[in-house]
């Protein structure tokens, strides 16, 4: 079984209608292990009544929570979700939390190394204390991964251009593609060659470009791949990123051919896009229905 160790955010999403569990890493955990891969979450929890049941839940899915430490003084992280009349989320992220200040350990270092991917975002950054442990777990990873997961106002720029610098695989979606090429004063006259500009530009071998309804784009290694994705009534769209980059994630380390690692992974993104929550109950099996 494949291992991957997801740092970051990990928090409550305050709907309108009640809350539910998410953080970019922990969404992408849970469903990574749906994808039958072992996945282990790096982050913080308060010592609070929040963070108990955020830990409680997290263990009745099955995740290994013993690398999500406690912090004594600040609260479990939440985030108020508003939702557009096309389901599509804005983001009121509370600060500071408890996953603003993960603490490094050589145990963390020595987890990461064993680790076949380690998994990361830019919010984790937007506080010193996570950005520091996460650039001392980075160069301990065998596969980098960065999902990019922009946030407004955490978009400092020369931090965004560390983090791309250290990644080996990079998945974002279709504005924060049109914000790394402004980033990087880059671009191109079709999709195929503004993301392959993209990962000359950086050196990343692997750029993975959600688009929504419309599917995803990868340039791998050279290769550009496309799948116009799978229609489907959405629900809202919060977690199809994290469980697209999951399937992705899953069949990429397989080694599986990368034109259907991506069509497993927009079906998988559709799916939760069609149900409510970052982490909708579904199985696999559910994904592969989808694309018969």
């Amino acid at each position: 079984m494949k291992k991957v160790v997801c740092f970051g955010e990990v928090l409550w999403d305050n709907f309108k209608d009640g809350r539910k569990p998410g953080g970019a890493p922990m969404n992408a955990a849970l469903h990574l292990f749906r994808n039958a891969v072992d996945a282990v979450v790096i982050s913080s929890l308060g010592e609070d009544q929040n963070g108990e049941d955020l830990r409680s839940y997290l263990e009745t899915q099955g995740l290994n929570t013993s690398y999500i430490q406690e912090h004594p003084s600040l609260p479990t992280g939440v985030v108020e979700v508003d939702l557009d009349e096309q389901q599509h989320p804005t983001y009121t992220i509370v600060k500071p939390v408890a996953w603003d200040e993960i603490n490094y350990t050589s145990e963390l270092e020595e987890f990461v190394k064993s680790a076949d991917a380690f998994l990361f975002g830019s919010l984790a950054v937007r506080e010193e204390q996570s950005r520091t442990t996460l650039f001392q777990l980075i160069p301990a990873a065998r596969l980098k991964v960065l999902d990019l997961n922009l946030r407004p106002p955490y978009l400092e720029q020369e931090l965004i251009k560390e983090l791309i610098s250290k990644c080996d695989l990079l998945k974002l979606n279709e504005d924060e593609l049109g914000y790394i090429g402004t980033l990087l004063s880059i671009g191109g006259d079709s999709l195929e060659a503004y993301i392959s500009e993209v990962a000359k530009a950086t050196g990343i071998k692997t750029v993975c470009v959600t688009l929504g309804g419309d599917g995803a784009a990868v340039y791998h290694e050279g290769n550009f791949y496309q799948h116009a994705g799978f229609k489907v009534e959405v629900a809202d769209t919060v977690g199809a990123g994290d469980a697209f980059l999951a399937t992705f994630l899953s069949g990429y380390l397989e080694r599986r051919p990368i034109d259907a690692v991506l069509e497993r992974a927009c079906a998988a993104g559709a799916l939760v896009a069609s149900r409510k929550g970052a982490n909708p109950d579904y199985s696999m099996e559910d994904v592969t229905e989808l694309m018969l």
